[in-house]
């Protein structure tokens, strides 16, 4: 999977690996936090044929590392 931001090369994300994501500037980090909360189209998800898919399909969001307790203690219900 890829993962897109307006202006910027893909992120290329492993398939059943955790992946952390860090940004130095707070503007961005903002439009990262948004889009992974479907509030913002900034940060898109593409399969590896750059087919567009659906937020809630392609990723599970957990939250921030460093704010969200227990975050590395998530275990997947699905």
């Amino acid at each position: 999977m890829n993962i897109s931001y307006e202006g910027h090369h893909p992120i290329k994300v492993s398939d059943g690996k955790v992946t952390f994501i860090k940004v130095a500037n707070s503007a961005v980090y903002r439009d990262f936090i948004l889009s992974f909360q479907g509030k913002s189209d900034k940060v898109k998800f593409f399969d590896e044929h750059y087919n567009q898919l659906e937020k809630n399909k392609a990723i599970d969001w957990v939250g921030d590392v460093l704010i969200t307790q227990d975050c590395l203690n998530y275990t997947r219900l699905s």
